[in-house]
């Protein structure tokens, strides 16, 4: 196994973690961490986000995908009460919504713990998740498994797609000819 050391990446928990006797090669490389900031809501995100928000109740589980409505419908959120996450993707309004006290995890499968499978944001995020006791990389195996996903309690799944037809068929991965971005965790 070779395992890449960058002083820059959060320590995180989970299962993600490899003891060194595990490893054949180690490389060094003390890069910044690749920040991607949400882009700000206009005013239709925003709107579409007051009505998202309005089906949240106190208590759901969280599955927040990355853009600006997620974004807006978390900003909206900060007056729930004991909202948990278990989601592939942490995101950084999953630390707004930490530090204002509104997620505390008490009804997800893993009692007390944020969990996700990756984190994409900036360093507002990554400083959060370093060596923080109260979040949990897993497996995606474990994260976006379905018989996992149901223990939750009123899982809310939110997440962007980037076009929609009248039937109802959305497309997450391409804006018509072009490649956008990948499925991820979304059919799970």
């Amino acid at each position: 196994m070779v395992l890449e050391v960058n002083q820059n990446i959060p320590r995180v928990h989970g299962d993600g973690l490899v003891h060194v006797s595990q490893v054949d090669y180690v490389v060094e490389n003390d890069v910044p961490m690749f920040e991607i900031p949400t882009p700000p809501p206009d005013d239709t995100e925003k709107a579409i986000a007051q009505y998202i928000s309005e089906m949240v109740p106190d208590g759901a589980t969280l599955q927040l995908g990355i853009g600006s409505i997620p974004s807006a419908v978390a900003q909206n959120l900060m007056d729930r009460k004991d909202l948990g996450v278990h989601t592939e993707l942490l995101v950084d309004v999953n630390v707004d919504l930490w530090e204002a006290g509104v997620i505390t995890n008490k009804n997800t499968v893993v009692k007390g713990k944020m969990v996700g499978c990756l984190a994409l944001g900036t360093n507002k995020l990554y400083k959060f998740l370093d060596d923080n006791p109260g979040v949990e990389l897993r497996r995606g195996s474990f994260t976006n498994d379905v018989r996992v996903i149901a223990q939750n309690h009123a899982l809310i799944s939110i997440n962007m797609t980037m076009q929609v037809d009248l039937c109802g068929q959305c497309a997450s991965e391409s804006l018509g000819t072009n490649q956008y971005s990948a499925t991820g965790g979304q059919l799970d």
